[in-house]
């Protein structure tokens, strides 16, 4: 995993953490556009294929016979199916493109403001040591009351 798919802060405080979190819950949604638009894609380039071949397979049994092909519909559905393949592609390579932008911008954010975010980590694990310390002893002084110490 790296730092673009790893979020900082459970809960940010510094600009620099809520700023890169924002980042990362974009990065997230263009994500989710791109698996659709990917999904999109896929499927007019499937019904394409499937059309094309229904138009190759009339236009193989019409020659056979020695007789004109019925495919005018068909072929200007085809053409609609490729200009619709090509739309869904260029949706998805321009989604693609936005989260590399995000994913820099993630880099280039996280490197500039280092040390802010450094101190915010090295704060927030030590407010969780101590929850975890007060939780043990709770834990422990609860479990000498029961025993009667």
């Amino acid at each position: 995993m790296s730092l673009v798919d790893t979020p900082l802060f459970v809960v940010p405080k510094s600009n620099a953490a809520k700023e890169i979190g924002e980042l990362h819950a974009r990065r997230r949604e263009l994500q989710h556009q791109h698996r659709q638009a990917l999904t999109a894609r896929d499927s007019a380039r499937a019904q394409h294929e499937r059309l094309d071949e229904q138009v190759k397979s009339a236009e193989a049994l019409a020659l056979a016979h020695d007789r004109p092909a019925k495919t005018g519909r068909d072929k200007t559905r085809l053409d609609k199916l490729a200009d619709e393949v090509a739309d869904r592609d260029n949706r998805a390579t321009s989604l693609g493109a936005a989260i590399a932008a995000i994913e820099r911008e993630i880099r280039q954010r996280a490197s500039a403001d280092y040390h802010e975010l450094l101190e915010e980590a090295v704060a927030e694990h030590l407010e969780e040591r101590c929850r975890e310390r007060e939780a043990a002893d709770d834990e422990g002084h609860e479990h000498r009351l029961a025993a009667g110490e």
